[in-house]
């Protein structure tokens, strides 16, 4: 047996026995092979003040889903086999969903973020689940020199870096008239100046050494619309979209791609504490998306497959919507 088909082996194997475990826990409801599970959401949008709904009707998740880009059967050899991915804010939500998806494919993964602690948790899961290898690398990337050594780190364990995936990002619902010098700062280190540096030290070091890379920066729908309390954010991710654009055209001669994606809604943490708490009120977000849904972190992670292939060689410098229709 081969190298690949080891690893794909010890995927199919890691995957079943997640389900066996998920299986043994289980106390009846949903048929064997369609076992329903609770997944956790993140917000980019607001409700301050709503009352709690009485009745939400909590999104769910299938484990054919659950099982992130999993498949049972031993899968084809991947074009990632053996790239190196970096994904900022790897950790949890969309980010890890990223993570998990390149994993699986057989791509060696860095997962950074500020707290190491949860970013070494996200790596050691993906390396039992997955069969490859990772590493969590804590940074700033609000700090040019955290993204700096991000990248050094990269190199350093696994001898290169031919994906970057700028994902990680500040939100909070500040009004612009409440807002101050520190909150504005923090938006702009984060959601602009973070994708910038990473952007910078990923395509100095390729261009260095003569590689090609991908770039996908992860923005939103506020980018480009208003919603309450969400100036500073929506302002940073104009900036973000704008700046895919300057990056793709200054870097793609030197064979640098990128790329932006903007998503709607997603099913991750912050969403789930928003439909909680009253923030968000789940059926009527329902109502507004024609597709009548909320995104699966899996539709972000496979959009982002996507923009990092082959497929798509010929998409330079621009930013994706993915909402359901949510922005129309």
């Amino acid at each position: 047996m081969n190298c690949s088909a080891r690893r794909s082996s010890r995927r199919h194997d890691a995957c079943a026995a997640r389900f066996a475990r998920t299986q043994s826990t289980r106390g009846g409801g949903a048929p064997a092979g369609d076992l329903i599970l609770p997944i956790s959401v993140e917000s980019a949008s607001l409700a301050p003040g709503k009352a709690a709904p009485e009745d939400i009707e909590q999104p769910r998740l299938r484990l054919s889903e659950a099982c992130l880009m999993t498949n049972f059967s031993s899968p084809a050899p991947s074009e990632f086999e053996q790239k190196v991915v970096v994904v900022t804010g790897g950790s949890a939500g969309i980010g890890r969903a990223v993570a998990n998806a390149f994993a699986e494919r057989g791509a060696k993964v860095v997962v950074a973020g500020r707290n190491l602690e949860a970013a070494s948790l996200a790596a050691g899961e993906i390396e039992r689940d997955a069969g490859t290898q990772a590493l969590a690398v804590r940074a700033d990337i609000g700090v040019a020199e955290d993204c700096d050594e991000l990248i050094a780190a990269a190199v350093r364990r696994f001898g290169a870096a031919d994906i970057l995936v700028n994902n990680a990002a500040y939100f909070a619902v500040i009004p612009l008239l409440e807002s101050r010098p520190e909150d504005a700062a923090r938006f702009l280190y984060t959601n602009f100046c973070g994708p910038l540096f990473c952007g910078q030290a990923f395509a100095r070091w390729a261009t260095a050494n003569g590689r090609k890379g991908t770039i996908v920066n992860v923005s939103s729908i506020s980018g480009a619309r208003p919603a309450l309390g969400c100036g500073l954010y929506a302002a940073t991710k104009a900036a973000l979209d704008s700046l895919t654009k300057s990056m793709a055209f200054e870097w793609t001669s030197m064979g640098i791609r990128v790329n932006g994606l903007a998503p709607g809604h997603v099913n991750t943490e912050g969403v789930q504490s928003d439909f909680e708490a009253g923030r968000l009120d789940y059926h009527a977000m329902l109502a507004r998306i024609p597709a009548h849904r909320i995104a699966e972190v899996t539709d972000i992670a496979n959009a982002v497959l996507f923009l990092c292939s082959e497929q798509s060689r010929h998409i330079v410098g621009q930013t994706l919507t993915i909402d359901g229709g949510e922005s129309l």
